[in-house]
């Protein structure tokens, strides 16, 4: 049996334990086929792995719990951004499996398939909706890990937001529930992919949207989300250049922090419980994959990174705001506290970037006042 050899880093191909000038000739040999020589795990061998072999040049270095969650290099945030912009997502077998009304306004299920997988969601058509009419996009990403209900869109059935289509993506395996729609529940089909997946689930049904809903305005779509749906509106927003704005309450935003690492090395060379949902998905999306021999070193970190909104925030939408509670225990105020700080930074606090603390609020208690906030930022966007 012929066996591959042990990679030592991301570009040492040959298991030599230096990315050399033998790397380069076996990646270029496999140029557009998949193998060993794909580094960022795409499926295929192109310009991001090459970027990411010569980013590694030289000997390899050591590769532990520890240095897997060191700062992105250049060539990993490119290579990620060069793997966000290859992926088709054109919707496909677009279907409109019923309707109904909730509030007032008409609700359709609709579904399209995205990489071999059907994927499900809602669209709310506006108040006095006219297909010769014109109304802004607003995309709503739910929370939690058990799927999304009809209920999601009392967030959007008063004032303005009345007058917008809204999106409402499930994502891929987890239930649709039209509730009292009386349609049943659709499962969108596809292993989960948390911050990843998601994303392209969403943009695709966006774009699905857009070209069979008549008066959808591509120029005005923006976004909100909270918990899960929180990060995932951080990631959309970054990726979709066509989100103008958006609304993100206690999303996590680095799954490369400091304390995440102590936390799951503290798991893994002691068998502490995982705590929370942040450290959950650092599990079960990178450490684990690579301690069990199934992606490499170098893959893992590309999977903390493609998760983390912060390291690509430079592309963040404006305006924007993000709410968070001080005794959030389920996605800890440093996410968001970490981004304001870089939202200053870069000077983005003068281009319409707002932070909202709440003191004693926890993963949405306490913290009363955030959902009038968000609904006049998405008003203030239309006057």
């Amino acid at each position: 049996m012929v066996t591959s050899p042990a990679i030592a880093c991301t570009g040492d191909i040959n298991g030599s334990g230096v990315v050399d000038g033998e790397d380069l000739a076996l990646l270029l040999a496999a140029w557009k086929q998949s193998g060993q020589g794909d580094l960022d795990g795409n499926g295929v061998i192109d310009g991001s792995d090459l970027a990411l072999l010569l980013g590694n040049w030289g000997e390899c270095p050591e590769q532990t719990l520890q240095t897997l969650f060191d700062e992105p290099t250049r060539q990993e945030l490119m290579a990620v951004r060069n793997d966000w912009d290859s992926r088709d997502l054109s919707p496909q077998g677009w279907t409109v499996h019923g309707s109904g009304t909730f509030s007032g306004l008409t609700v359709e299920v609709v579904s399209h398939v995205l990489d071999g997988n059907r994927h499900y969601g809602f669209i709310r058509y506006p108040e006095g909706y006219s297909d010769s009419g014109s109304y802004p996009v607003l995309i709503l990403n739910h929370g939690g890990q058990n799927g999304v209900g009809l209920g999601i869109l009392g967030q959007a059935s008063q004032s303005c937001l009345r007058e917008f289509v809204v999106i409402v993506p499930s994502f891929r395996g987890e239930l649709l529930r039209t509730e009292s729609l009386g349609l049943g529940d659709f499962l969108s089909e596809g292993p989960n992919s948390e911050f990843d997946g998601d994303i392209d689930d969403t943009i695709s049904l966006l774009n699905g949207t857009l070209a069979h809903v008549p008066g959808a305005d591509e120029n005005m779509i923006l976004a909100h989300g909270g918990s899960r749906g929180g990060c995932v509106t951080h990631l959309l927003s970054i990726r979709d250049t066509r989100i103008k704005g958006a609304v993100v309450f206690f999303g996590a935003t680095d799954h490369m922090l400091d304390s995440i690492r102590d936390q799951v090395i503290e798991i893994i060379d002691n068998g502490a419980p995982a705590g929370n949902p942040v450290i959950n998905t650092v599990l079960n999306y990178a450490v684990d994959p690579w301690l069990n021999g199934q992606i490499s070193f170098g893959q893992a970190r590309l999977e903390l990174i493609r998760r983390s909104a912060i390291h690509f925030a430079d592309t963040s939408p404006m305006p924007m705001e993000v709410h968070h509670g001080t005794r959030d225990f389920v996605v800890p105020v440093i996410h968001s506290r970490n981004f304001d700080d870089l939202m200053q930074e870069l000077g983005n606090g003068d281009l319409g970037f707002v932070y909202w603390e709440y003191p004693g609020g926890g993963h949405g208690s306490n913290m009363s006042e955030a959902f009038g906030r968000m609904q006049q930022f998405m008003c203030n966007q239309v006057d």
